[in-house]
């Protein structure tokens, strides 16, 4: 957690009586009778806050007119989401007290509309927890969050006891680069060479090798990284056959064996052909490495839950 944003989770805490968790980056306890959790969602933008108050509505979920009227209501507010045990606030706040301030008339306008405090998950005006529970902040009473334990070493359990079948992987790896050379083709073709492309053969290759492999491991990465690559080239020599196709005339496969020799009699200019595959392969680690580590660490953080009242947490 950056030292900016703890700097003002510290405060904060002092402002509302908050417990201030270090470890989940989060506010947790209750606040004039509601449970809530309180995180920086992005911390490149340290004064954008969001608050998951946990409890219910007597008539129901709050509607888009109920989020509509919060949101006037309290400056600051950017964003009002609702659910049948939830209500989320996404706001902006420069300091402490300002941020204080807007929760505490939130939580007036909840119980102005009704809203009644509760577990997160069942709903039930029981004593709660902040937890974090596969990535996402909740106020769980202690039976609900034993409930999604077992649940996640029950889903944790069943992905690991597949069998990741590297063969059937790299087939569909193979199919879902096709996808992406398709999408640089294309993409070259209307004049542009962008980071989308790489991204698109992120998503497509490991996506493959996930539904026909059964699951996606470091093994299964570095298999898909290569075949990446290796499409990549593919699709580069695909692109200058189509315009060797259409500026002299032949057959695509002709077209396709004649890139070398064209090279060699400098008929293609060697800077421009080995300038746009280097650009290619920029564009390909910008859109699929994040790719990648974004995939990897959602594996790590879906079998995780926590409770913020304990030091340390588990990782089913």
């Amino acid at each position: 957690m950056k030292n900016k944003s703890k700097e003002l989770f510290v405060a904060l805490a002092m402002e509302t009586g908050l417990r201030f968790s270090e470890e989940h980056g989060a506010l947790w306890g209750e606040l004039q009778g509601y449970p809530v959790v309180i995180y920086v969602p992005n911390e490149n933008y340290p004064n954008m806050f969001q608050a998951v108050f946990g409890g219910t509505l007597h008539s129901g979920t709050m509607d888009k007119q109920d989020t509509r009227e919060l949101r006037k209501s309290v400056k600051g507010i950017t964003r009002v989401e609702a659910t049948a045990t939830s209500v989320s606030v996404v706001f902006r706040a420069s300091n402490a007290g300002n941020a204080a301030f807007i929760l505490s008339t939130t939580a007036n306008g909840l119980r102005q509309k009704g809203f009644t405090r509760g577990c997160q998950h069942c709903g039930k005006d029981v004593p709660t927890v902040g937890a974090n529970v596969a990535g996402a902040y909740l106020s769980l009473c202690d039976e609900c969050f034993g409930t999604l334990r077992g649940q996640i070493e029950v889903s944790h359990g069943q992905y690991q006891a597949r069998r990741e079948n590297v063969a059937a992987g790299i087939v569909g790896a193979l199919l879902g680069s096709l996808v992406g050379a398709a999408a640089i083709v294309l993409v070259s073709r209307l004049g542009y060479v962008a980071s989308v492309t790489g991204l698109v053969m992120a998503v497509c290759t490991l996506l493959g090798y996930e539904k026909l492999g059964g699951k996606l491991t470091k093994k299964g990465v570095v298999i898909c990284s290569v075949i990446m690559l290796a499409m990549t080239y593919v699709a580069n020599q695909m692109d200058w056959a189509i315009l060797i196709m259409q500026e002299f005339d032949v057959p695509f496969f002709e077209a396709y064996q004649s890139i070398s020799l064209l090279l060699d009699y400098e008929a293609i200019e060697a800077s421009v052909y080995w300038g746009n595959l280097a650009l290619v392969y920029v564009f390909l680690l910008l859109g699929a490495v994040p790719m990648i580590i974004s995939k990897l660490r959602n594996q790590a953080v879906k079998d995780t839950i926590s409770r913020m009242d304990q030091t340390n947490h588990t990782a089913v």
